[in-house]
């Protein structure tokens, strides 16, 4: 009996050991103070790097946030996978809080794991990705405990999720780019056609094996 509890025990410690290590962040009442704490200092000091100053931020807002994940190379070691399991892959995640001033994205503070705590940081998003974004809530029907998010694979391949942190449910191209990477030119983007994961994985195995 002892035998069969340690090659248990050992057997978890050893897929413990070769699953690679999560660094998610979760959206909750500690990243979103963090994140109004950044728009705080966004309407004093502004932002240096896209130039905007404090008093673009002055009517902003925060939005309801969403996860983002980036992979980081990660997805050659999938592409090579039997399995269609694309959430142990999915290594980096943040939460993106809108700012929004008007019907302007003007960017998103972004909760993310720096070093042992979640850090939050100001990133500008380009003209009309926000709008894709929340067309693409109006578009998809989430269950109980399901979340839209966004997968960002490094390549150029960007993707909407409905998932629930352990599950990916269904998938849509983020881009036309995705789109045509996939061989999905009959598909327009601005019909955000959601299908089942398991429809959607061996065309970005595809892609990412370079087949």
């Amino acid at each position: 009996m002892r035998a069969i509890l340690f090659c248990f025990i050992l057997t978890l410690a050893l897929a413990a050991q070769a699953a690679p290590p999560h660094h998610w962040v979760d959206i909750s009442g500690e990243t979103r103070q963090l994140a109004e704490d950044e728009l705080d200092r966004l309407t004093h000091e502004g932002d240096k790097g896209s130039g905007r100053a404090a008093t673009v931020f002055k009517n902003a807002r925060l939005e309801e946030p969403f996860y983002y994940y980036s992979c980081d190379g990660t997805l050659a070691e999938f592409a090579a996978d039997t399995s269609s399991d694309l959430v142990p892959y999915l290594i980096w995640r943040a939460a993106m809080f809108p700012i929004v001033s008007g019907d302007e994205a003007l960017g998103v503070a972004m909760v993310r794991w720096s070093g042992n705590n979640p850090a939050c940081y100001f990133v500008p998003v380009p003209a009309g990705i926000y709008d894709q974004f929340k067309n693409a809530v109006r578009r998809v029907r989430l269950d109980r405990d399901q979340q839209l998010s966004v997968l960002s694979t490094g390549m150029g391949l960007d993707f909407f999720l409905v998932e629930d942190g352990t599950t990916i449910y269904r998938m849509a191209p983020a881009s036309t780019r995705t789109l045509l990477s996939l061989g999905l030119d009959d598909q327009h983007i601005e019909d955000m056609k959601f299908v089942p994961a398991k429809e959607m994985i061996p065309h970005i195995k595809r892609v990412l094996g370079g087949q």
